[in-house]
């Protein structure tokens, strides 16, 4: 293995230093959220604190999943799922009818799974088990005929999108996502035909997920507090100016 010239030595240090700075304001952002959380912990667990709650561990922990010199398709992963999540707060909080729709989805989300893991024959051996998989899945199915539930399927992030009138910033984001996260022809091949920098996008998409973090901060202190709180969002800086 031929070692670094002082050239592509001072590439690396520079990314992982960008990276660095990146990933504090995330650490950051995702101090703050667990902060406003633990102010409502004592909060009667109503259906909204709860999603609130699971919405906001989410994020914390799925920030924490960030890392310096992080694979570009585990990074892409990782902002895809904050991205989402900030849909999903976005949705949950713009009324009470979007909440009870996010709450449905557990059930249909429930059927689904359950469904798929009976098709799939996952322990169905023991008859007993068996029993018990069939029986929850009959529960769940008759608490959604008791929701009065006419859909069979949870609403998808790309149909919360629209009701945010989001939809194109949605498409623009996801689009890239799903290039570098999914085993495409030209994340498998790219950067044969064009040259790609591999470590600029993976920079991008980073400080894409902290920026959406930031945002979901913002929406989580206006929900709970009634005003927004000041976040580390502009401090991140662009990644074009540290490369």
């Amino acid at each position: 293995m031929q070692p670094l010239s002082p050239k592509e030595l001072l590439k690396h240090a520079t990314h992982f230093a960008a990276e660095e700075q990146i990933l504090v304001q995330g650490k950051r952002i995702a101090g703050q959220i667990r902060s406003i959380l633990s102010q409502y912990a004592s909060e009667s667990e109503s259906e909204r604190s709860t999603t609130l709650k699971a919405l906001g561990d989410a994020v914390i922990l799925t920030l924490e999943r960030y890392q310096v010199g992080a694979d570009l398709q585990v990074v892409a992963w990782t902002t895809r799922s904050i991205f989402e999540l900030e849909f999903m707060l976005a949705f949950v909080t713009a009324s009470p009818e979007n909440l009870r729709s996010f709450a449905n989805d557990i059930v249909l989300d429930e059927i689904q799974v359950r469904e798929a893991g009976i098709a799939l024959d996952f322990d169905r051996r023991d008859p007993e088990v068996a029993r018990r998989q069939d029986e929850a899945l009959e529960r769940l199915r008759k608490r959604k005929a008791e929701l009065g539930l006419t859909r069979n399927r949870p609403m998808s992030t790309s149909e919360i999108a629209r009701c945010l009138g989001r939809e194109a910033e949605y498409n623009a984001h996801n689009k890239l996502y799903s290039k570098i996260v999914h085993p495409t022809a030209y994340f498998l091949m790219g950067g044969r035909l064009e040259s790609t920098d591999w470590g600029a996008y993976g920079l991008h998409v980073m400080y894409q997920g902290v920026q959406k973090a930031a945002r979901f901060l913002k929406t989580l202190s206006t929900s709970l507090n009634g005003g927004p709180t000041s976040t580390p969002e502009s401090e991140s800086g662009d990644p074009d100016s540290r490369s």
